[in-house]
C-alpha cells in the first residue's frame, strides 16, 4: 500500500509524520498488509505542478515496527465507535457530554472545568489591570500638567511622578559576519570552529481559547 502526501511541513524522521503514519497503518491493517510506503512531497511555494524528484521523500513502513502505535490507533477507533453509538441514542450530546460519560476521560472534564474557572478569573483580572494602567496614565498626565512631582495621600501612600526620557540615537559598530563570509570565504572557513550544540526541548502544555463574545 502506498500513501502519498503533499505538504509544506517537511521533517527528516518518519515518526514526525504521525498523522500520515496513522492513515497508512490503518489502511494496511484493514487490507491485511505487512508492508507499505509513505511518499511525502514537499509542496512548492508557488504550487508548481512540475514534478521535482529532489522534493520527494520515500519511507518504507513495516506494520510490525509500529505495534505501540497500532494499539493507540485501536483504542482511538474503539472510543470513536462508542461515541457514535451514544450519539445514535441521543443526537444532542455535546463533546463534553461524551467525555463525561467515558470513565477514562471523565478526569479531563473535571480538570477542564477547574482550569476554565481560573481562566475566567484571569480574564476579569486582566480587565482590571487594563483599567488600572489607564488610571495611572491619567494620573501621570494630571501630575505632569500641574508640575506635581510628588505628593502623599492622607493614609500615607506616597505617589511620585517619574518624568519621561526621550529616545536617543547613537552609532554602534558591529561585525558584519554574513558579508565577511561572502567576500572572504576561504579566510572565514579557516577560522570557523565546529562545536556540539544541544537545543533545549519544550514542555507540553494545553492552550485555552475562550469563546468570542
Amino acid at each position: 500500500m502506498i500513501e502519498i502526501k503533499s505538504t509544506s511541513q517537511i521533517h527528516q524522521e518518519v515518526n514526525d509524520y504521525k498523522i500520515y503514519l496513522v492513515q497508512l497503518l490503518t489502511g494496511m491493517k484493514v487490507n491485511k498488509l505487512e508492508n507499505g510506503i509513505l511518499a511525502v512531497y514537499e509542496r512548492p511555494a508557488d504550487f508548481s505542478e512540475e514534478f521535482d524528484p529532489a522534493r520527494l521523500q520515500i519511507f518504507y513502513i513495516k506494520i510490525s515496527d509500529y505495534q505501540d502505535l497500532m494499539k493507540e490507533i485501536e483504542l482511538a477507533v474503539d472510543g470513536f465507535i462508542r461515541d457514535v453509538e451514544k450519539l445514535q441514542q441521543d443526537p444532542f450530546l455535546t463533546e463534553q457530554d461524551l467525555l463525561a460519560t467515558d470513565e477514562n476521560k471523565n478526569e479531563i472534564v473535571e480538570l477542564s472545568n477547574q482550569v476554565l474557572a481560573f481562566e475566567n478569573q484571569l480574564k476579569a483580572y486582566k480587565e482590571l489591570e487594563n483599567q488600572y494602567k489607564e488610571l495611572k496614565e491619567k494620573l501621570f498626565a494630571a501630575m505632569y500638567e500641574n508640575s506635581v512631582k510628588k505628593w502623599t495621600t492622607n493614609n500615607g501612600v506616597q505617589i511620585t511622578m517619574v518624568e519621561p526620557i526621550e529616545s536617543t540615537t547613537t552609532i554602534v559598530s558591529e561585525f558584519d559576519e554574513k558579508t565577511f563570509e561572502k567576500e572572504n570565504k576561504e579566510l572565514y572557513n579557516k577560522y570557523l570552529v565546529e562545536k556540539e550544540e544541544t537545543k533545549s526541548g519544550k514542555k507540553g502544555y494545553v492552550r485555552i481559547t475562550l469563546p468570542k463574545e
